[in-house]
């Protein structure tokens, strides 16, 4: 799942593959209703034409491709970048969707640098909670590296 990354398909959250992309998602991380895993389509490949889907970018993040939901001010989002960044909201929770508050998103944390990719003003940072740390990472990059993301 591009999303969790984690490879478990069960019958209560299989994994579903886009018809146009080919990318993979869980149903409970796309915020998908129970549909058959055929007919699949992503966000992007559902409200894009095909050749438009390869320049849809995350605005959250510099890291290409992956799953992306459109806010409602038109932005593309990675799943988890909009999970985790805190002025972003879900005006549909349960369907992950209605996506709002990117011109929310604190001006201070569009210019941290991530300590991995090690790139300023391209999306938006997390920082660490630990008492006395304020290393920064875009969450896509810390999800690859393999960094603990707890709530």
């Amino acid at each position: 799942c591009c999303v969790c990354l984690n490879d478990l398909d069960d019958a209560e959250n299989p994994l579903l593959e886009c018809s146009g992309c080919k990318l993979t998602v869980h149903q409970f991380c796309c915020g998908e209703a129970v549909k058959k895993k055929s007919a699949f389509s992503c966000s992007r490949c559902s409200l894009l034409a095909p050749s438009e889907t390869q320049s849809a970018r995350c605005y959250l993040c510099p890291v290409e491709g992956g799953f992306l939901k459109r806010a409602v001010t038109g932005e593309w989002l990675h799943l988890q970048c909009a999970l985790w960044i805190d002025e972003i909201r879900f005006d549909q929770p349960e369907k992950l969707d209605e996506i709002t508050g990117v011109q929310d998103v604190s001006k201070d944390r569009l210019k941290l640098v991530c300590q991995i990719c090690k790139q300023e003003g391209r999306g938006a940072c997390i920082q660490c909670k630990k008492g006395g740390c304020f290393a920064a990472f875009h969450v896509t990059c810390a999800q690859l590296a393999g960094c603990h993301l707890a709530i």
